[in-house]
């Protein structure tokens, strides 16, 4: 039986966060292009500012993995 250590359950948690962030930023990313495509510019720039939001906690959760933000 080898030793547990919980920083490292901690640590895949915010990994996995940081992965669902990023594809569901890829997601809206997806979706941004496609609404400017299509002139709708207004749904364009929300979709852009969500995708930011969600790269930013995927940037977050990625320093919080690595401890450097606790």
């Amino acid at each position: 039986m080898g030793w547990y250590d919980e920083n490292d359950d901690i640590k895949r948690e915010y990994e996995r966060r940081a992965s669902e962030n990023k594809r569901e930023a890829g997601r809206l990313w997806h979706l941004y292009k496609k609404a400017e495509r299509r002139g709708n510019y207004e749904a364009a720039q929300e979709l852009h500012d969500a995708a930011e939001e969600k790269y930013s906690k995927m940037a977050e959760n990625i320093a919080k993995s690595r401890n450097f933000n606790k």
